[in-house]
């Protein structure tokens, strides 16, 4: 698992390899989302507490309770989601 350290200082976990051009609409999207300009939503199933940023339809971003970002692909994220 490769990580990344945005600009503010917090960490993003790949949870699997990416495009190019996925991985850096992800980057946006989390410093879009930190600096309140687009809104995650809840995840109101099993992980409670858990928020998720569609990037596409084959990509999302996770952010756990303590704030975490995690960027994996759709099948990953299902399950990771169910281990909640």
């Amino acid at each position: 698992m490769e990580t990344i350290t945005l600009r503010s200082g917090k960490t993003v976990k790949l949870h699997s390899s990416l495009p190019p051009a996925m991985l850096e609409k992800a980057l946006m999207l989390i410093e879009s989302c930190e600096n309140k300009e687009v809104r995650a939503r809840a995840i109101k199933t099993m992980a409670k507490g858990f928020s998720v940023l569609d990037v596409s339809r084959e990509t999302r971003v996770v952010i756990d309770t303590n704030k975490n970002y995690h960027c994996m692909t759709h099948e990953k994220y299902n399950g990771f989601i169910r281990k909640r």
